[in-house]
């Protein structure tokens, strides 16, 4: 059996409950509400990026690669570096809670669990009246991050099912998609 698991860490994510999130910056929209690879955001003036990155793994049989989105401390200048089209979004609102929104896929292969992955789909900053969504899109093998402001945006996270679609269910293999919420 193959475990995967690339939940972003909680401890990392509650350690940000109360303090002020300054700012976010990413890549120019196109035409949606999506940015490529790569976003930064900024809590009591330490930085972070959300990165959705293509890694080798090996997951169903699917060439070795798919998109793992991980969140890590860097500096502010190295998030998008040298890009013209970047957008930096001001916040500069306490954090009251963080949603967590974590995936689990389960692959079985004559019953017998070959594939156990999971991973956060996205994650949610409420503010108390606001609140900023970050989103790996729902495939495999999207680089895209979509952001949302708003209200209710645990309403707006897509369903997780997408990869139903990319297997036919037979006796021989099927495919759980089961989700975790955590409120921080």
């Amino acid at each position: 059996m193959k475990i995967n698991d690339y939940r972003f860490n909680q401890n990392l994510l509650k350690s940000f409950i109360g303090k002020t999130f300054n700012k976010y910056k990413h890549e120019k929209f196109l035409f949606t509400n999506t940015v490529t690879q790569t976003l930064g955001f900024m809590i009591d003036n330490k930085s972070y990026e959300i990165n959705n990155d293509f890694e080798q793994v090996d997951f169903m049989d699917w060439d070795n690669e798919a998109t793992i989105c991980r969140i890590s401390q860097t500096s502010w200048d190295s998030i998008l570096p040298n890009n013209e089209d970047v957008i930096e979004t001001e916040i500069n609102k306490e954090i009251k809670s963080i949603t967590l929104i974590n995936d689990h896929f389960v692959s079985r292969a004559h019953g017998v669990v070959d594939y156990d992955w999971w991973e956060t789909r996205a994650v949610i900053f409420n503010f108390g009246e606001l609140e900023v969504s970050f989103e790996k899109q729902d495939s495999f093998f999207s680089m895209e991050i979509e952001i949302n402001k708003g209200y209710d945006l645990i309403n707006k996270v897509e369903d997780g099912k997408f990869i139903l679609s990319d297997f036919e269910q037979t006796d021989e293999q099927t495919i759980e998609v089961n989700r975790e919420i955590i409120k921080l």
